[in-house]
Order: structure tokens, then sequence, then C-alpha cells
């Protein structure tokens, strides 16, 4: 008599892991510096406001980190030569209709008013009124153009200076890393299970005398790199077997192991089983403005192992 085994079932599943706290979404932005402590990516429309912050960008490649829905700061601008400024707000421009509008204005930069009740800034042009919590007329004569109205101050003088666009708060659509399980062209699944090297074909059936190997990957759909090590586990019955760790994976790339050496296993069922991240270090749904944790993988092979009667002459 000798044992045998051969692949059952294959089970896809997914572990669910609590909310992590103080993720970060990342975004990949081209910035300009507009005025001290603004900065503009035309191509994505943002105006980022950052606090004491010195950098000179002109159309640099930089990585917008949101680490907060509200606060202050609310992440960071992580220029390419290393340097790093807190993030206090991300506004875009949007197109205001004909009219007049009442504001109680705070001047935070030379040509930049804010109306920190709605919400919104006032980008102005060679304006140099210095007001605090005032009351101000913006009139808007047309919602494009090189300037598409004027705001007036209601103080002694009556200032009124050219406005250039009307700013509101940015609510980001969140970019984060996507792990999954990831089948290759020409692998039979994410996990493959043979009893010889440089294949990626399930063996079938497979037997307690057979040493078994190996193969499994794990792809990242998503834009956004991951720069942050990872390791990546394997478990039989439960039990860590070993574990691999990946320094980076880019966008849209892949991990993966081929012919890793397991061993014989004996009689009966017995369960594989592959956990991405493993240490839980990376944010897999990163801090949205709702602050959503989208779970750690597990992929799953079962293999089912039963004994072959010999058949006698």
């Amino acid at each position: 008599m000798r044992n045998w085994l051969y692949k059952y079932i294959i089970i896809i599943c997914f572990l669910c892991i609590p909310g992590l706290v103080n993720a970060s979404s990342l975004y990949d932005v081209t910035v300009s510096r507009i005025e001290s402590n603004f900065y503009e990516d035309t191509i994505q429309n943002l105006i980022i406001q950052t606090s004491l912050c010195f950098e000179i960008a002109i159309l640099d490649d930089a990585v917008l980190q949101i680490d907060y829905p509200t606060g202050n700061p609310i992440g960071k601008l992580l220029f390419s030569g290393g340097s790093e400024c807190d993030v206090v707000q991300i506004y875009e421009e949007v197109p205001v209709s004909a009219g007049q509008y009442a504001l109680t204005v705070s001047r935070v930069e030379n040509d930049f008013y804010e109306d920190s009740a709605q919400d919104v800034i006032i980008h102005t042009r060679y304006c140099y009124e210095y007001v605090y919590s005032q009351a101000a007329i913006l009139t808007v004569d047309s919602p494009y153009g090189y300037n598409i109205g004027t705001i007036l101050f209601d103080d002694i003088l009556q200032n009124i200076c050219d406005v250039q666009r009307v700013l509101f708060i940015k609510e980001l659509t969140p970019q984060y890393p996507n792990l999954y399980p990831y089948t290759p062209s020409g692998w039979d699944a994410a996990i493959v299970v043979s009893n010889q090297t440089g294949t990626n074909t399930d063996s079938s059936p497979l037997y307690t005398t057979d040493t078994i190997f190996i193969d499994w990957a794990v792809g990242n759909a998503s834009d956004i790199s991951i720069s942050s090590a990872y390791y990546t586990s394997l478990y039989v019955d439960d039990n860590l077997v070993t574990s691999w760790y990946a320094n980076s994976t880019s966008a849209w790339g892949i991990v993966y192991v081929e012919d890793y050496n397991l061993g014989s296993l004996g009689a009966g069922q017995h369960k594989i089983e592959i956990l991405t991240d493993s240490t839980f270090v990376l944010d897999e749904t990163l801090l949205s403005y709702s602050k959503n944790l989208e779970p750690s993988l597990i992929f799953l092979v079962r293999l089912n192992f039963i004994s072959e009667s010999t058949i006698g002459s």
C-alpha cells in the first residue's frame, strides 16, 4: 500500500483586519510654487496650501501624502530632493456664477484671502490689503478670464482688488495599493503545487513520497507603488513555514516565488496558505475621508491526502 494525495479544491478568501490608525493616501503631483506656502499642480487642478514651506519649485515632481481628513496639518508634501512640508489644506479652482457674494476674510498669504466659515479662498492679483475677519463683497463678473471680478474690503479705505479665481476645498479620491492573488501567464493558479521544479502546473496525483514545490504570485493592482518592505508568509495547516520579504512593488507590478521546496506531507487533509503583508505594515486601503481598510488577503489551496490500495496479482 502506498499513500497518495491530490488537489481537492481551491478556495480564495479574505481575512478581515481591523482598521489601521493613521494610514496615508499618496498622490503623485507636479507642483510649482505660486506664492509663499501655496503650490499648484495645473494638470490636476490642485492648489496645495502648506505651512512654513520655503521650497522653490517649478514643475517639480513630488508626492502629496494625506494622513488625516481634517486638522492642521492634514499631511505632507514630499519633494523629490528629499525636503518635505506640512500640508494645511488642498484646494481646487471652481467656476463661480456671476453675482455678488458676502464674505468674511482673513489674509493668509500675499494675494490669498480665506473665508474659513465657507471653506473658500479668494486668489487676488497684486492685493496688499492686510485684513483679519474682515467683511468683504466678492463681485464675480464672469466665471472665466484673466480676472473674474473684484473683492471690496469693508474697511475705512474701501479698497478693491482684482480677483483671479475662487478656490474651494478639494476632496481627493483616495489612491492606495491593492494586493491580490495574481496568476501569471502560463500558471495554473496564483498558488501552484507540483512534484517537480521548473513548471508552473499543478501535479496530480501527488504522493506522500513526493517532494512538493510551491509557486505563488501576488500583484499590485493599482497606480500606487509600494515603497515599504512587507512580508508574504507560507502556512501549512495554520502553522508558519517560512516568510519572504519584498523591499518594494511597483504600480501594477508583481512579486512571486517559484519552486519553494516544501518537502513531503503525510496522509490526510492539509491546507496550504499564503498570507501577503503578514506583519500588517502596509495600508492596502489607505486613509480616505471615510477611512476604510480593505482586508489583508489570504488565498488558500486545499490538498486532500487519501490512501490507494495495492491491487494484488
